[in-house]
This record gives C-alpha cells, structure tokens and sequence, in this order.
C-alpha cells in the first residue's frame, strides 16, 4: 500500500514530540511505557477491491489508516497506537472486476479476533476498529460480540459515520452518501494520495442505494455485480482535495472525541462466566 500522507509526517512527529504512534514501530520498552498510561489501540481495517477506472484498489483502508494516523498524532496525556492496518476484508460483490482480493468471513472474523486477543492479551484493554469499508460493518459487530464472549470489550466506528457531517455538507452530487469510487471516495483520493487517481477515467453512476430499482428501504440486500456497470456508485467526476480534505480532518476530529470517550469508560459489563455464576445463583435461591 502507498502510505497516506498523515497529518505531520512521521519522522517530523517523531522529532517534535519523540513520541511514535505506530505499533510496529515501537520497542518492546516502549509499548511498555505506553501501558502505564492506559493506552489506547486503534486497529484501521479495509479492503482491497476495485474501486473504478480512476481509483487504486487500496481506497478503503488508505483512508481509514489516514483518519486513524491523524487522531492518534492528535492525542495529548496518553499513548494512542495505530497497530498495523488490515488490508484486506470479505468482498465477494467485487469479484467480478480485476483487482479485488476478498477474504472468506469466517476468516476475517478470525483474523480481526485473533488481532484483538492478542493485543488485549498483552494488556492494552482497550481497542477500537477504525473501518474503511462497508463490507466489513456487520463483521465488526460479530467480532465485538466473540471477543466479548471471552471477556474482551473492543469498540468500532467507520469513517464515514465519523465524518458524515462534513460528507454532507461537501458533496454536491451524492447526497452526504460515501459511495464506492464516487464523490467522496475519490475526492480523499486526491487529497490524500492525487499520484495513485486518474481523473480524466472518473466516471459517474447511480447509487444503487438511492435506486429503487435495486433496493428497497426495508429490505438488507448483499451487494450485487449487476448493480453497476463501471464498478463506481456516485459521481466520480465530482471529486476534489478540498473535499477530502474536509473530509478526513473532521472525521479524525470526531474520532478524538470517541477515543476520550472510550478511554472514560469503564469496560466491566459482564462476561458470559459470569452470567452464568449470576444465573446459577438465582437459580438455586429460587428467583
């Protein structure tokens, strides 16, 4: 993956603070600083799938790596680590164009489970999934609820949620909807990354979502091939910097505010061992 131009470059972070955000950056006595401050682990998951003639493959998680780099660089009075990002996730709906890499759910879910146990397991409690890509939102919920069986409480946001404000007031064609290779999409492309965009192949499509002739408002429908012809939903062509730049600075502002929120929190809902010990003993008192 090209790397997203952060919000400061890494090496003049680094200088001004002397504080990395990258776990695998660090060493082992710096991860063991960083637990002392009751640290925060931001996971960035996306995929890697065709997104149009215009776009690289890498969309989906370029950009939720970018949003998590600029709000762990954000974070003052304790550690906030970026763990390495999870290029790729379940895309079958993509299969039908060049490009697309998709992973069976069931390993995804082991994949994102197995990240997560890890890093609990070495004692950072607290976890969020930074998500770029729509096909990954139900995964998240039935990783959380897993991990939550084990006594792991992890939390999970996607960018488009975190910056749907700005995505709405900027877009002038998609109607505050993130599209796949349109408006936005592209437009974080060029600010992010306008080296990997050819804008002169940008093409524009209906959103199937807003077609009725594909979906129904109370109807879940899994992504189908024949919903578009280009591989692109929204209008590529209306794509700009200064959108996504926008865009990405008000959705890395949100997740600072979620991450200040989480690390309040006090993770201590129980466990399945204990609803169980909750349930015998009500049992056995006749309750």
């Amino acid at each position: 993956m090209e790397g997203p131009i952060p919000r400061e470059e890494l090496v003049d972070y680094w200088k001004r603070t002397r504080k990395k955000v990258l776990w695998a950056t660090m060493l082992r006595h710096e991860l063991n600083a960083a637990l002392a401050t009751d640290p925060v682990v931001l996971v960035p998951i996306g995929s890697v799938e065709q997104h149009g003639p215009a776009c690289p493959s890498d969309v989906d998680i370029s950009g939720a790596y970018a949003v998590a780099m600029r709000a762990a660089q954000s974070i003052e009075g304790f550690a906030c680590l970026v763990a390495p990002p999870i290029e790729l996730g379940p895309t079958p709906y993509n299969m039908g164009w060049v490009g697309t890499i998709s992973l069976r759910v069931e390993t995804a879910v082991a994949l994102l489970r197995d990240i997560c146990a890890s890093l609990y397991h070495h004692g950072f409690r607290r976890i969020i999934l930074v998500n770029g890509h729509g096909g990954n939102v139900p995964l998240m919920g039935l990783v959380a609820t897993a991990l939550s069986e084990e006594n792991v409480y992890v939390g999970y946001t996607s960018i488009w949620d975190l910056g749907q404000e700005a995505m709405t007031k900027v877009e002038e064609k998609d109607g505050g909807r993130i599209g796949h290779g349109g408006e936005m999409e592209t437009s974080i492309q060029l600010f992010l990354r306008p080296f990997l965009v050819d804008q002169s192949r940008a093409v524009s499509e209906p959103i199937p979502a807003m077609d009725p002739r594909y979906r129904h408002p109370r109807l879940g429908l899994i992504e189908l091939q024949r919903e578009t012809k280009t591989g692109v939903m929204g209008d590529g062509t209306a794509g700009n910097p200064e959108k996504g730049r926008e865009f990405v600075d008000a959705a890395a502002d949100n997740l600072v505010d979620v991450i200040q929120w989480f690390r309040g929190t006090e993770r201590t809902s129980r466990g399945y061992a204990d609803a169980l010990a909750v349930s015998g003993a009500h049992g056995q008192s006749g309750e």
